[in-house]
């Protein structure tokens, strides 16, 4: 087997008290999510809760333990937080994405490792007449950073916020109109 390079891909949902972390290492066995805090995630913790192991509950705990942090959910290679509407990502994301590289690339510390930031955002179309669910509600999602390399020095202190700002996602969504997309 391969040694694949640590690599975490941060995604901007349209909803700006969401985020998901992509990671190249397994965080839990099996195909089932992992869920807690707030009632968008609590349904999936009753498929799993038994079978955690203590190292996704200690990153469990360690995510559910910042300042600001309402829930989330974890799977084989993805790490999805939510944070209450009164928090900022540049206040709360740091600390986030520290939690994350320290539990799953403790190796990085002292080392570097590979960044990728993704910017989704929503927009509204026609709705189509031959689907009765189409309510005309888009997203849309653009890499805005591929693999960026950042020291870890201090892992709490890996500040991606300008990967993910309003700047970042203007040029993505001027990236995206350029582009001819069929839809």
């Amino acid at each position: 087997m391969t040694d694949i390079k640590p690599h975490v891909k941060v995604e901007q949902h349209p909803n700006p008290t969401r985020r998901t972390y992509h990671v190249t290492r397994e965080v839990m066995e099996g195909d089932e999510k992992y869920g807690w805090g707030d009632s968008a995630y609590r349904s999936f913790s009753l498929f799993s809760k038994n079978k955690l192991s203590e190292h996704v509950k200690t990153l469990k705990d360690r995510l559910a333990a910042i300042p600001g942090v309402t829930g989330g959910s974890i799977s084989t290679y993805e790490i999805d937080v939510a944070i209450g509407d009164a928090f900022d990502w540049k206040d709360v994301g740091p600390t986030v994405l520290g939690e994350i590289v320290n539990a799953i690339f403790p190796e990085t510390l002292g080392g570097t490792i590979e960044i990728s930031a993704r910017i989704g955002w929503s927009y509204c179309v026609r709705p189509s007449g031959w689907d009765d669910d189409d309510t005309g509600h888009r997203v849309r999602y653009k890499d805005v950073v591929s693999r960026e390399v950042f020291e870890v020095k201090d892992p709490q202190v890996l500040d991606v916020e300008r990967l993910l700002n309003a700047s970042s996602l203007q040029k993505a969504q001027e990236k995206a109109a350029a582009e001819v997309v069929s839809e």
